[in-house]
């Protein structure tokens, strides 16, 4: 797994982020560098991570991190947006997924936003099955797709693009074409009037249907009457009024009319009605029109000829069709035609289309019946000499020089070919549309795919009979079914074989040349359409498109209504519902979700039966002389301040809501006398004795006072259920109802009489409520007010209201005024005794908006849209409103705000939107706003309208996504199956030993030998991986490629670089995916000055195996990459990349300043001591982390090449690479399992047992190997370097001054064992002019099993009388397999003395030698 995947998965962002920069290493050296303070480091020379990598499946880290919705990978993936080198279209193997396929996908709206805010980004690309990003997200959320245009949808926007010439596109602008859709904006007849409708303004009309022919342009809107808006250009009557021309698209001025269907030709127009007869105006030059154009009475004498055949005002085609249901109406343009349910009407000139004889009717004036037509037809297509007629059997019939025949679309089944050489057509012959531009004609079939063909001219075929006017007819598929999403819905037809169609998924293509007037005819979509339903094109290259918006989702309104909360205002409702008992609770549950069988709803008999028993259930507890009774009342309850007495049933009420609602109680607690009420004092609150046989009555007057409703107790089936339930307690009906009767009377409520007159239910037609609270606040609103106790004071006024109504509607009241102690001090404390409430920082405007909400309780006209000018003032004095709402805790006010936005809300606000309503709280609006950014994303993320998105809604948009794409898809994404098969061989899986994911070490770069120098190969340039973007291995059909065109001056092998400094605006153009790149990827030339090739690297380790005998010359300084010396320190980049450290330093200094590593410990300064020393082995000392390798260690003592002069520079590569290996010896392990601890264990083990035996050995070899008298002694060091226990076999150069024989030394490897003296021998050796001889020496050498092997080192002693230097010694160790195969080498010197017979050259001797062997990981490594 590459280090930066596994960096990934454990969640490591900083050691990512250095892997990137390829400042890991350089770190860990700086760390572990002898010299104490910062020197020279190698971070300029550590390769960087490629961020390309992929892992075994294909997959990048930017894959990985675009698929996961987690805060941590979101991190990870803008690391690798802002590397510079980082390909975004890169594919995975398995499926083909670029990182945005990946993070559509996964519901990764951020990612995929980013992504999209890249130049370089191709939305083009598609995966192994065909689908590009958008389509496999559109086929993981419902809704996405538009309505079927078989279920008569009506569009909401028209989108026009393409060349407006001749103002065919319906702008303001005439000079202006468009390379991209532009949306029009279009009016109704109320709106392009002098005198528009206020309350129209912020609603758009809706579009049925577009024609586009090449001199005009014509829309049909969903208006009642006068839906027909024309533009273009005006002369021979063809905008349907005298006006030259017309840019913008407007509705024809006083057109009665409802239109249903039209038909363009180039000078006239035709128009079916909902009426079923047909409209005709323009030019009559081909008698297309119809009927005869009469001579004016008095004509112009400056009129021309052809001003006398115009029809400038749209006028009915009687004749023949006077008593005719016309159906559809077609146009050409010399002719024209229309059908009914059972026959086709043709007219115009007749060039043997026409379906009779050119002969006998070279021109009819009127329609006539075509006869060759027996059967209903659903579709006709018109050009200057063919007619194309589609049976509602699904078959073609054409029209031709004379002749009939129907067009055979059940060729055999034959491959597509190229667009050079279209195959026949093969696929559905069910054709259920036919079109025509020119004298070309398309076909589109059931199944979705387009086809066409044209007719030879009449006269070509002028000199045949008519029996073999016959033509066969191949009709050329352009677009076959691929997939269900790109089945064809519309299509039309333009010049030059320009084709435009819109698929299932709401796409638009459009099959134009890549270049004007040449080039191949290829289909390419276009950007920023989705939700398309119908489209349209003429011969000027205009093109239309009609879009369906998506909807937000539905709003409900939740909460009590304004009859609902005044009938909680009752104390004993109140009360009753507070402190109910959990059997009544259940009950009363359970009559809430029983349904009546009738199906009523609200106002039904089980509604009222609730009411009823609630009520029966009141006064079923109620002990009217008990203190401990539920109803009995200590103090005023919701501020009820007068009461109802029936019997001995006291009943709390509102005086201000009697007195509202009817001027009798007014009366009445004014002391003046009314018939069955009577007014008395009872514990300083006035109470009204009501002359009544039932306390039920009583009850049901209350609830109609506070509710508008009253419940039918004499409905038959409401007494059944009462009976039922309290068949102890005594109901008298009959008195009940006649009680209320003579109440109604007496309290004057006579909106209830008509509920009366009848022994059932009725329902109460005459709402009396809302209008009488908005007439009390009107009249008490300024303070100060009688009957108003509360004074609210907002920043522009003060409002008097009362608090009863307050309470009841608004919780925040509700609970300022359930404290009585806070309440009665701010009444003491105002004079008028009224609670004074601060809400300064309101305004009046919309708080008027909620007072109305309050008294009225509007909903659906709450907002009247007469006072603001713009969509964006409206919608910012609504969440005005909403934010009153809710810091008043009023739910419904929010839903009612909430659902007012939703309906404004459109592809160019929806992200605003959603912000506030996060802002505000609003839970559902913010809900039913995701579901249409959802609908509508490709849309949105593609034209940049998600940019501005705060951070916190696009996460939250983004798990309402996901949300969406599991309930479409539970079982992939929920894990069902991976969680049972878990669960299933869960014991299976605990006993595996899974590895984790490991971090490999980065390449440890060494400096070169100067020795290869001369031989470096030239350094190779840094490649990227290969961008080619990864295709299917299925044949891909050339007619069907799009959007494959390369940019201007590229071509597939030479990409634009995809640097993302190279900012470019929308609309992305598709990138070429070509492999390989032609321009170089953009990195710091500074730090790619100072890398080293691999290749240079490999060439030096297979040179350095077999080295030859080193020449007596000086050694040259080892050169940068770019040729110049290593002396010169680098400048620092002006980039982004972090520079090396330039200090100057010199060997001396930093022999002085660098300190051995804790493990090792120095005898002596190889630099100064003029002669060698014993070296002595040393116990490794305790390092941070545990490390594989020698348990033994020699001093680590720098020594560096021999320079040529004094004078010389020191290398700078040999102290990087010095302060490099001090570093090694400390690196951190990767983490390890439990079984290979318990292995490291044993070999540790084993290790102590070796080494006390080797320090035996060791003493008794340095006592026996003592030089003796007569004989020759000498000694001998050596150091190398190596990693295996093998007999090793070397080098070295010494002296020696006589004769005699000794043993070399042993020496130990990197796990304790003996090695040979010469692989541990120094890099340099140091001499005197002496004579001598060469001389051998043995040393015993201890094996793998720990037994002693003989070695032999061979040790050669140079005559050196004439003075010459020492020169180096190298030492070959031979290469041995211990689990796999390495080398060892290592430079090492050896001085031998010895005494004998006398001579210029010196006798044999032998010298013990001694030396340390340091393990290595890799080799060959050059030392």
């Amino acid at each position: 797994m590459p280090n930066l995947h596994a960096h990934y998965y454990h969640g490591n962002v900083k050691a990512f982020r250095q892997e990137l920069d390829g400042a890991a290493s350089a770190a860990s050296s700086a760390r572990q560098s002898s010299s104490g303070g910062r020197s020279w480091t190698l971070s300029g020379f550590v390769p960087k991570a490629d961020p390309n990598e992929r892992d075994a499946l294909g997959r990048t880290v930017l894959h990985l991190a675009a698929a996961s919705n987690t805060s941590q990978a979101y991190q990870f993936f803008q690391i690798l947006l802002r590397n510079p080198t980082i390909s975004v279209n890169l594919q995975d193997y398995e499926s083909g997924y670029t990182a945005l396929h990946r993070a559509l996908y996964a519901g990764n709206i951020r990612a995929a936003r980013d992504l999209l805010a890249r130049p370089d980004t191709d939305v083009a690309v598609t995966d192994n099955e065909g689908l590009r990003a958008f389509d496999l997200f559109n086929g993981t959320v419902d809704g996405t797709n538009p309505p079927d245009s078989n279920d008569n949808v009506v569009g909401t926007d028209l989108y026009v693009w393409g060349v407006n010439r001749n103002s065919t596109l319906g702008l303001s602008d005439a000079s202006a074409d468009k390379a991209f859709p532009d949306r029009v904006n279009l009016l109704t007849q109320k709106q392009a009037s002098s005198h528009p409708d206020p309350a129209e303004r912020f609603f758009n009309v809706g579009v049925r249907d577009v024609q586009m022919a090449k001199l005009h342009t014509a829309v049909l809107t969903t208006e009642a009457r006068g839906n027909l808006s024309l533009c273009g250009f005006g002369s021979a009557g063809r905008l349907g009024q005298k006006i030259h021309s017309q840019l913008p698209l407007l509705p024809l001025p006083d057109f009665p009319h409802n239109i249903i269907a039209i038909a363009l030709g180039p000078d006239h127009t035709l128009a079916l009605t909902s009426g079923g007869y047909v409209l005709t105006w323009g030019s009559n030059r081909y008698q297309q029109l119809g009927y005869v154009i009469e001579a004016p009475v008095n004509p112009s004498p400056f009129a021309k000829d052809d001003d006398l055949i115009v029809q400038t005002t749209p006028k009915r085609i009687v004749g023949a069709l006077k008593k005719e249901w016309v159906r559809g109406v077609a146009a050409g343009r010399m002719s024209s035609a229309c059908w009914t349910a059972d026959a086709v009407w043709t007219w115009g000139t007749n060039l043997g289309h026409l379906g009779y004889e050119k002969a006998a009717n070279p021109t009819q004036v009127n329609p006539r019946k075509v006869t060759a037509i027996s059967q209903p037809v659903i579709d006709v297509a018109l050009s200057d000499y063919a007619m194309i007629c589609v049976l509602d059997s699904n078959e073609v019939m054409c029209f031709h020089h004379d002749t009939h025949f129907k067009i055979n679309f059940n060729s055999p089944q034959k491959s597509l070919k190229g667009p050079k050489n279209p195959g026949h057509v093969s696929m559905d012959p069910t054709i259920v549309k036919v079109t025509s531009c020119g004298q070309t004609f398309a076909t589109l079939s059931a199944k979705g795919d387009v086809c066409t063909f044209t007719l030879p001219h009449p006269s070509e075929e002028a000199s045949k009979d008519v029996r073999d006017r016959h033509v066969i007819v191949k009709p050329q598929i352009l677009w076959a079914l691929r997939k269900s999403f790109t089945a064809v819905n519309d299509m039309a037809l333009g010049s030059d074989g320009t084709v435009i169609i819109c698929t299932k998924s709401g796409h638009v293509f459009v099959r134009q040349r890549t270049k004007a007037g040449s080039g191949a005819l290829k289909f390419r979509r276009i950007p920023y359409l989705q939700r398309i339903i119908k489209v349209a094109a003429n011969e000027t290259g205009g093109f239309a498109a009609i879009r369906i918006d998506a909807r937000p989702s539905t709003i409900a309104l939740k909460g009590k209504t304004l009859e609902e909360d005044m009938y909680s205002l009752q104390p004993h409702v109140r009360r009753y519902e507070n402190q109910m008992t959990a059997e009544d609770f259940d009950r009363s549950a359970v009559c809430q979700d029983t349904e009546d069988e009738e199906g009523e709803s609200v106002d039904s008999v089980h509604h009222d039966t609730v009411v009823a028993t609630q009520l029966c259930h009141i006064i079923n507890r109620w002990q009217a002389h008990s203190t401990d009774s539920l109803f009995a009342w200590s103090e005023p309850l919701l501020g009820s301040d007068v009461s109802i007495a029936v019997g001995g049933y006291v009943i709390p009420a509102h005086s201000v809501v009697l007195c509202l609602r009817t001027p009798v109680f007014a009366r009445v607690l004014s002391g003046l006398a009314v018939e069955g009420l009577r007014l008395r004092a009872e514990g300083g609150r006035p109470v009204i004795e009501v002359d009544a046989n039932h306390p039920l009555v009583a009850l049901l007057l209350l609830q109609y006072l506070y509710s508008d409703e009253l419940a039918a107790v004499w409905d038959s089936r409401v007494v059944y259920a009462l009976q039922t339930k309290f068949p102890d307690m005594p109901l008298p009906i009959a008195d009940i109802k006649r009680d209320i009767r003579r109440f109604v009377d007496i309290l004057e409520l006579a909106p209830l009489k008509p509920m009366l007159e009848l022994t059932g239910k009725t329902a109460n037609s005459t709402k009396t409520l809302p209008g009488d609270l908005a007439t009390f606040f009107a009249q008490s609103s300024t303070p100060p007010s009688e009957v108003c106790d509360v004074v609210v004071v907002l920043a522009d006024r003060e409002v008097a209201v009362n608090s009863a109504l307050l309470r009841a509607r608004c919780p925040f009241f509700e609970a300022m005024f359930a404290d009585r102690d806070w309440t009665l001090q701010r009444r003491e404390a105002d004079d008028h005794d009224n609670v004074v409430v601060h809400m300064e920082h309101l305004r009046w405007r919309p708080m008027k908006l909620v007072f109305r909400f309050i008294h009225e309780g509007c909903e659906g006209d709450l907002f009247d849209y007469l006072h603001q000018e713009t969509l964006d003032e409206f919608l910012d004095f609504v969440f005005e409103v909403l934010a009153a709402a809710t810091e008043l805790l009023m739910d419904r006010l929010v839903l009612v705000c909430s659902r007012v936005i939703a309906t404004h809300c459109n592809p160019f606000n929806a992200a605003s939107l959603a912000v506030e309503a996060s802002f505000y709280r609003a839970a559902e609006l913010k809900e039913s706003i995701f579901n249409y950014i959802s609908a509508c994303l490709e849309t949105m993320l593609e034209s940049g309208l998600l940019d501005d998105m705060d951070e916190d809604v696009l996460r939250d948009l983004s798990k309402t996504i996901g949300i969406k794409q599991g309930d479409k898809a539970v079982v992939p994404r929920s894990n069902i199956l991976v969680d049972e098969l878990m669960v299933k061989h869960r014991e299976w899986i605990a006993v595996q030993d899974i590895p984790t994911p490991r971090v490999r070490q980065p390449y440890k770069w060494k400096p070169r030998s100067p020795r290869l120098e001369a031989r470096r190969p030239s350094t190779s340039p840094v490649t990227t991986p290969d961008l080619k973007a990864f295709t299917s291995a299925g044949p891909v059909d050339e007619m069907f490629t799009m959007d494959e065109e390369t940019s201007a001056g590229t071509t597939p092998q030479q990409a634009p670089s995809p640097n993302p400094s190279a900012g470019s605006a929308r609309p992305m153009t598709p990138l070429s995916l070509g492999g390989g790149s032609g321009k170089p990827v953009w990195k710091s030339r500074t730090v790619e000055q100072e890398k080293v090739d691999l290749r240079s690297i490999m060439a030096e380790a297979a040179a350095t195996r077999t080295p030859p005998r080193p020449p007596a010359a000086a050694i040259p300084t080892p050169a940068r990459a770019n040729g110049s010396p290593s002396a010169v320190p680098p400048r620092p980049s002006a980039s982004g990349w972090r520079p090396v450290d330039t200090r100057p330093t010199s060997l001396a200094a930093v022999q002085a300043s660098q300190t051995p590593p804790p493990p090792t410990r120095a005898t002596g300064s190889m630099a100064a001591a003029p002669v060698g020393h014993v070296i002595q082995p040393s116990r490794l000392g305790a390092t941070p982390t545990r490390r594989q390798g020698a348990a033994w260690s020699t001093p680590t003592t720098y020594a560096p090449p021999v320079a040529t002069s004094p004078s010389q520079a020191f290398s700078l590569l040999a102290i990087q690479q010095q302060e490099r290996d001090a570093a090694e010896a400390v690196t951190k392990k990767p983490a390890k399992s439990f079984a290979e601890i318990q292995a490291e264990e044993a070999v540790a083990a084993a290790e102590r047992a070796r080494e006390n035996e080797f320090q035996r050995w060791w003493e008794t070899q340095r006592t026996a190997d003592r030089p003796e008298g007569g004989g020759g002694g000498g000694r001998g060091r050596g150091r190398g370097r190596g990693e295996r226990r093998t007999p090793a076999r070397g080098k070295g150069k010494g002296r020696a001054s006589g004769d005699g024989d000794g043993d070399a030394g042993p020496s130990t490897d990197t796990n304790g064992q003996p090695q040979s003296p010469q692989a541990q021998s120094r890099p340099q050796a140091r001499s005197q002019p002496q004579s001598g001889r060469k001389g051998r020496a043995r040393a015993p050498v201890e094996n793998t099993e720990g037994g002693a092997t003989p070695s032999r080192g061979r040790q050669q002693n140079q005559n050196e009388d004439s003075g010459k230097a020492p020169q180096e010694a190298r030492i070959d160790d031979s290469p041995t397999r211990e689990g796999g195969r390495e080398g060892a080498r290592g430079r090492g010197r050896g001085r031998g003395r010895g005494r004998g017979g006398g001579g210029k050259r010196g006798g044999r001797g032998g010298a013990p030698a001694e030396g340390h062997n340091h393990g290595a990981r890799t080799a060959p490594i050059a030392s």
